[in-house]
C-alpha cells in the first residue's frame, strides 16, 4: 500500500511541514510534498504537481493566499477574498486527478459560503457551485473536503462528498482558561466575572452554547423586536434587553467571520455603555476588510474591542505588531488538521475531536508553547 501524501502550494510551505511534522508524530511514513503555482505570461494560474502521487492518497491543505490593498495611499494587509485562491484549488485538484492520484481529502481551512442561500429564484448559489466546481476538477477522486466554521451548517449539503465541518471553539476554550484568563478559572470565578454575550441574532445561538460549556452566564444584549397585534394590523416595538447586568464583567462573544467589524464594534459599545470591563470578539476567520474608505482596525480601536482569532486565514507578524494593541493572538488550527489528517489515515472518528474537549487540550497543551502555533502581541 503507497504511504499517505501532504501536499500544500508553494507559497504555504511552512504551514504544510508543521502539519507534517504533526502527523508524523505518530505515522512516521506519511510523505510531505509542495505544488508549484504560478501565472502564465497570460496571466492564467497554473499548478504542477512535482511528487510522485500515482496511487497515493492525498490530503491537500490550502489557506487563503495573503495581499495588500491601499487606501488613501497608505497599505493595508489583508486576507484575499478573491478568485486566486478558488482558481488555484481547481487547478491543484485537476492537477492530481491528471497525475493519477488515487483519492483526494481537500482541507482548506476556510471555503467561501456566505452566499448560501437566495430567496430569488434567478440568483445564483455560489458556495454550491464552488463546491461543484471542485469536485469536477478532481475527476471523481475527491474522498472529502475538511474546513473549519462554515458560515451556514446547510453548506455540507452542497456537496456530493463528505464534509467535515471542524470547529475552532476548542482552541479559544483552551486559551482563555489556560492563558488569558487563567487566573479567573484557577481561582473559580468565571461566573462572577465572565459573561457571553452575541453580535446579532445569526450568532446568539453559537454563543449561548459557548457560554455553556464555558460555564459562564450568556447576556442578552442588544435591539430585540416584539410583535404586537393591534386593531388594523400589527406593530414592531424594538427595545434593549439584558437579562443579567454587565457590570463589571468581562464580555466574550465568538463569531464565525470578522469581515468590517461594524456590526461587531457597535456590540463591542453597546456592552460597554452597559459596564462592561472589556470586550473580546473571538473570530475565526479575520479578514477585517476596508469599507467605504474606512478601515476594520480603526472602527476596532474606536470601540475599544479585544480580538483572539485563528491562522485559517495566515496574518504576517508584520500585521500582527502593527495590530497590537487589539490583537491579543493568533491561535494556530494546524495541530486540529494534523490530528483529522491521522485519524482519517487510521480510519478513527474525526469528530471525537469536537465531542471530547479534552483530545484538544492535549494537542495543545504542548504546541501552544510554541511561538508557530500560538502567535501573543505582546511577546512580539
Amino acid at each position: 500500500m503507497q504511504p499517505s501524501i501532504i501536499l500544500v502550494p508553494d507559497y504555504d510551505r511552512a504551514h504544510g511541514e508543521r502539519i507534517h511534522a504533526e502527523v508524523n508524530r505518530s505515522i512516521p511514513h506519511v510523505k510531505f510534498g509542495v505544488i508549484k503555482t504560478g501565472r502564465y505570461s497570460s496571466s492564467a494560474r497554473f499548478a504542477r504537481i512535482q511528487d510522485n502521487v500515482l496511487n497515493h492518497e492525498v490530503f491537500l491543505v490550502q489557506r487563503y493566499v495573503p495581499k495588500t490593498v491601499t487606501i488613501e495611499g497608505r497599505e493595508y494587509f489583508v486576507t484575499a477574498r478573491d478568485s486566486v485562491t478558488k482558481d488555484d484549488a481547481c487547478q491543484m485538484l485537476d492537477a492530481l486527478n491528471r497525475a493519477k492520484a488515487k483519492r483526494v481529502w481537500f482541507c482548506a481551512p476556510f471555503i467561501e459560503l456566505r452566499q448560501d442561500t437566495q430567496r430569488d429564484g434567478r440568483v445564483a448559489i455560489g458556495g454550491k457551485n464552488y463546491f461543484d466546481v471542485i469536485q469536477a476538477s478532481a475527476g471523481g477522486k475527491l474522498a472529502g473536503i475538511q474546513t473549519f466554521e462554515l458560515h451556514c451548517d446547510q453548506g455540507t449539503a452542497f456537496s456530493g462528498v463528505s464534509v467535515d465541518n471542524f470547529r475552532s471553539i476548542n482552541c479559544f476554550f483552551y486559551y482563555l482558561k489556560h492563558y488569558l484568563f487563567k487566573d479567573i478559572f484557577d481561582r473559580g470565578l468565571e461566573q462572577e466575572k465572565l459573561g457571553v454575550i452575541g453580535a446579532d441574532a445569526g450568532s446568539a445561538e453559537d454563543n449561548k452554547k459557548i457560554a455553556t460549556k464555558l460555564g459562564v452566564p450568556y447576556i442578552q444584549i442588544g435591539k430585540q423586536r416584539n410583535t404586537h397585534t393591534l386593531e388594523g394590523g400589527t406593530a414592531e416595538i424594538g427595545s434593549v434587553h439584558h437579562a443579567q447586568s454587565l457590570e463589571g464583567r468581562i464580555a466574550l462573544s465568538f463569531d464565525d467571520i470578522g469581515d468590517t467589524f461594524s456590526t461587531m464594534c457597535n456590540m463591542a459599545k453597546l456592552a460597554k455603555s452597559l459596564g462592561a470591563e472589556a470586550v473580546y470578539g473571538l473570530i475565526n476567520h479575520l479578514f477585517a476588510n476596508p469599507k467605504k474608505g474606512t478601515t476594520a482596525e480603526h472602527k476596532i480601536r474606536e470601540a475599544g474591542l479585544k480580538v483572539l482569532t485563528t491562522d485559517t486565514l495566515p496574518l504576517t507578524e508584520e500585521y500582527l505588531r502593527a495590530n497590537k494593541d487589539w490583537l491579543i493572538a493568533q491561535l494556530s488550527i494546524t495541530p486540529i488538521i494534523a490530528e483529522a489528517i491521522r485519524r482519517t489515515i487510521n480510519y478513527d472518528s474525526v469528530s471525537d475531536i469536537f465531542s471530547q474537549p479534552q483530545i484538544t487540550d492535549d494537542l495543545l497543551v504542548r504546541v501552544y508553547r510554541d511561538p508557530n502555533y500560538l502567535a501573543e502581541t505582546a511577546e512580539l
